[in-house]
């Protein structure tokens, strides 16, 4: 709740999402499509249950600036149940559904021709005056070149307006630079925004891009304005997992009170993050534990996603860890992830050297404890008898000895 300012305003109410990220096949799954499609429809019956003044999305309504048709039809269907409740939804582009190709441009202009959204960019001023509020949008840039070029044009094409008699929005799609936003991110600085970026006067920055909610206040110029991210609405990302899903709904009574409430998205897909650590570990042993982390995790529709940590022996590459059978130790989830973020150690010369002094006999028998220890898990008892002949074919093999190395074969 933000305190009043002495002013008099006439009552407003808005619902603030983005990051509906519509049309995302994540992984490659259908299932994920229809999951982001169903949280989008999820966000408009609860706005329409709501009865907000309007609805504002702050960029990334689509994850492809050339959406499909039945992603389209998704949209469009959901757009215009809002439509005919009298809705107004006031919409900026994101860094998915903007392409910089001239050709492909936006697929938002044409559902604003169709009057199914309010792109702000491409109207005068981009923006929007209604009845107690004031709403200006401005573009996606994607880096700080790209606000270095564009920005000071766009905002000299389009100055920003605010209205002190009203409540002012402004709607943008980018992470500034503010503590609370970079504790959430993990992206290059070229992409985060100077707070200077943003004009002054508004009180309520409606932000897009950032997947984790954030409520904060802006000062100095800004003079206590909210600053507001509402997050995404399904998880888009391994990051997005930890985070809760859904939108905002704002209130403004006519002191120019903020009053912010969170509405979830209940039915967004489960993801659970596991992490195993291998350090030190040979690459039979961090599957096995990898293994049975996911197989303790496993349930009905989940999303696994097991993150490897650690660093590597010398002798270990992380290739020599398998994946998919990791992932097959899931059988009731719909998806299992694995993200092998492991380190490996560099060999230094120090160590090349010790291994060119080994002896022959020195290194057969490292060899030799090598592939038990990796044919165990899959051969049981046999291990050793494999591992023995194996070990036994280098040297005829050495000596082109056909007769023995068929031999030790027949044994197998």
């Amino acid at each position: 709740m933000q305190a009043g300012t002495g002013r008099e305003l006439k009552p407003v109410s808005f619902v603030h999402v983005a990051d509906t990220h519509l049309g995302y096949r994540q992984y490659g799954l259908a299932e994920r499509w229809d999951d982001f499609s169903l949280a989008f429809k999820e966000v408009v019956d609860k706005t329409i249950g709501l009865k907000p003044d309007f609805m504002i999305i702050s960029g990334d309504v689509f994850h492809d600036p050339r959406p499909t048709n039945r992603t389209l039809e998704v949209a469009v269907r959901n757009l215009m149940r809002l439509r005919d409740e009298r809705i107004n939804v006031f919409v900026v582009g994101g860094s998915h559904d903007s392409s910089p190709n001239v050709t492909t441009g936006t697929i938002l202009k044409p559902l604003d021709r169709g009057k199914l959204i309010y792109y702000l960019p491409a109207h005068e001023g981009a923006s929007y005056r209604g009845e107690g509020y004031y709403i200006y949008g401005i573009p996606n840039f994607r880096t700080r070149r790209e606000v270095e070029r564009g920005l000071s044009s766009f905002y000299e094409q389009n100055p920003p307006k605010p209205d002190p008699a009203v409540f002012n929005i402004c709607v943008m799609h980018m992470a500034l630079d503010h503590p609370e936003v970079l504790s959430t991110l993990d992206i290059s600085k070229e992409y985060v925004f100077d707070l200077s970026t943003l004009p002054s006067g508004f009180d309520y920055y409606a932000g897009g891009h950032l997947h984790k909610p954030v409520i904060t206040k802006l000062h100095g110029e800004f003079r206590g304005a909210t600053l507001a991210y509402s997050g995404c609405v399904e998880t888009a990302s391994i990051r997005d997992a930890e985070y809760d899903k859904g939108f905002f709904h704002v209130s403004v009574d006519g002191s120019a009170r903020v009053d912010i409430k969170r509405t979830q998205v209940e039915r967004a897909r489960p993801f659970d993050i596991v992490e195993v650590d291998g350090t030190g570990k040979k690459a039979t042993e961090i599957m096995r534990l990898a293994r049975e982390a996911v197989r303790s995790r496993d349930g009905d529709g989940k999303v696994i996603a097991l993150i490897l940590r650690g660093t590597l022996p010398t002798d270990v590459r992380k290739v020599e860890i398998n994946s998919a059978e990791i992932k097959s130790a899931a059988k009731r989830a719909l998806h299992a992830r694995v993200s092998n973020q492991m380190f490996e150690t560099r060999m230094t010369e120090e160590m090349k050297r010790k291994i060119i002094e080994y002896k022959p006999e020195d290194l057969m028998k490292r060899a030799y404890r090598y592939m038990v220890g990796a044919l165990r898990e899959t051969e049981g008892k046999e291990a050793e008898r494999i591992a023995t002949i194996a070990t036994k074919l280098v040297d005829p093999l050495k000596r082109r000895d056909e007769r023995q190395v068929l031999e030790l074969l027949e044994k197998l």
